[in-house]
């Protein structure tokens, strides 16, 4: 007869026999949870609203598995210049399972300028016609591969039909849209302010710009209602001040994870088109297409809130590029001040600009001055002597 020890030595072992903390070593391994140095990663967050599916479904096994995996369900969390992504990092970090688990945050700065949001510019109808002509390029890369290879398919089908229609449509989108360029630049003709003279082709076109517009002026609102008077920054810190472990910062002007896809040009897809259209663009984009960058006080208000708010940061990242704007950075030499104390407490601090190319062009005193400040070495500004 077994004794009692041996009963309990050869009974089988259940997962649920393990203690909390091997639970939670399995539960991060399941996550793919990313390691401590590599907190600017975003393969453990798969949606806006939940974190991996493997945690999901994991909670939904068992009151225990829930309690004990429910930390992993985000441990970055990204944020942009608008109220919904603002309110959804404040429930976050007032949710009492996720919270504990969020080890970075992730600020993008991809943002809509502020010339779109007025009445229809050159600007912005240049910006459209370059999306667009890049666009059917890409689309027509198939077919010039196909009469490359000298094996086109020319016989009549109602499927090549359909292509060359396609094909036809584009070429007409591409007509419309240089033809409203031309009469925007014409001495004789004002496209922005009615369309007398245009064909239909480019009067259709021009309705799918004023719609891309509207879309970028109603976003660009939204925008301006937390990023003009500091709101965005502060909103950030205060959600830092209620998680328990201090978060990671990282800042950057590009979203790599939540890029919309346009379509290739079609009437049928005209909508799709003019929506990726109205995304926001990352700092190297605005400039490039003669836009005004809004966002970059955001590299100062947001550590300087974070400082207001008694948050100690430890590491901080920014990705950004070197652009001509860099003299909008801070407002004040008090400014600097500060961000010198918020750096006393940092163990590690990277600037990696996403354009080294333009360091030398761009990398002038007052980024000179910034990065000196971040790292803790603040000094007086020298007496302007130009006059």
């Amino acid at each position: 007869m077994e004794s009692k020890t041996e009963q309990a030595s050869n009974k089988p072992v259940h997962i649920l026999d393990c203690p909390n903390e091997v639970l939670m070593k399995i539960f991060a391994d399941v996550a793919g949870a990313p390691c401590d140095n590599d907190f600017r990663t975003t393969r453990t967050v798969k949606s806006e609203d939940g974190g991996p599916k493997e945690i999901s479904n994991t909670r939904l096994v068992c009151k225990r598995f829930h309690d004990q995996s429910s930390h992993l369900l985000l441990p970055v969390v990204t944020v942009s210049m608008n109220p919904s992504s603002l309110a959804r990092l404040d429930e976050i970090s007032r949710h009492p399972w996720i919270a504990p688990g969020v080890r970075s945050i992730r600020v993008i700065l991809e943002s809509y300028p502020p010339n779109v949001a007025s009445e229809l510019s050159d600007t912005f109808l240049s910006y459209y016609a370059d999306q667009l002509v890049d666009n059917v390029k890409a689309s027509l890369v198939p077919w010039r591969a196909r009469f490359r290879s000298g094996t086109p398919e020319v016989r009549p089908s109602p499927a090549f039909s359909l292509e060359l229609a396609i094909l036809k449509e584009r070429y007409l989108a591409t007509s419309a849209i240089n033809e409203l360029v031309a009469s925007s630049r014409s001495m004789d003709q004002d496209v922005f302010s009615g369309d007398k003279g245009l064909s239909n082709n480019a009067k259709r076109q021009l309705r799918f710009v004023q719609s891309a517009l509207e879309q970028c002026g109603a976003a660009y609102g939204e925008q301006e209602k937390v990023r003009a008077n500091g709101t965005f920054a502060r909103a950030i810190a205060a959600a830092m001040a209620k998680l328990k472990v201090p978060p990671r910062l990282f800042i950057t002007d590009y979203d790599n994870s939540n890029q919309f896809k346009a379509p290739f040009w079609s009437r049928e897809n005209a909508k799709l088109f003019v929506k990726s259209i109205a995304q926001p663009m990352n700092w190297a984009k605005a400039e490039k297409a003669g836009f005004q960058i809004s966002g970059i006080e955001q590299l100062v208000e947001i550590p300087l809130a974070i400082h207001q708010a008694g948050v100690k940061l430890e590491d901080v990242y920014i990705n950004v590029p070197l652009m001509r704007s860099s003299h909008r950075l801070y407002k004040s030499e008090q400014d600097l001040k500060d961000l010198a104390a918020f750096a006393q407490n940092l163990h590690s601090f990277t600037f990696q600009p996403s354009d080294d190319e333009n360091f030398h062009r761009y990398g002038d005193k007052d980024i000179t001055r910034y990065l000196r400040a971040f790292m803790g070495d603040y000094t007086e500004a020298e007496p302007d002597n130009s006059d």
